[in-house]
């Protein structure tokens, strides 16, 4: 069944990460004060993201910011599927490897924020 609420929360999280990060408070949860992460790799690639953890409740919101700079259609277009090891590394999962590339640029800064919410 969908959580129809949930989907509107999400929505709206997604519409307001295109914002400024300086002071930036989302709307759905005005009182939760976001952690943001940008990448670090030299333009390599553009990628931002947020963390809002709802301390009241079980859930931790991660917002991406989409496409919205040339560099990023660039790294769109690496749609090649490749292996990147998950788990015990014996995976065979395939990722984009453009979501890949943003997604690396960022996830030690989502690791982190693991100890600061």
């Amino acid at each position: 069944m969908v959580d129809y609420d949930l989907a509107l929360t999400c929505a709206r999280l997604c519409q307001e990460i295109y914002r400024d990060f300086s002071g930036l408070r989302f709307s759905a949860h005005p009182d939760i004060e976001p952690i943001f992460i940008e990448s670090q790799d030299n333009g390599f690639t553009d990628t931002q993201a947020a963390v809002l953890n709802q301390i009241t409740s079980d859930k931790l919101y991660i917002v991406f910011r989409g496409s919205d700079k040339s560099i990023d259609w660039i790294n769109n277009i690496q749609f090649r599927q490749q292996v990147y090891p998950y788990g015990d590394g014996n995976s065979e999962v395939k990722f984009h490897r453009g979501f890949m590339m943003a997604y690396l640029a960022v996830r030690d800064g989502l690791l982190k924020s693991d100890g600061k919410i």
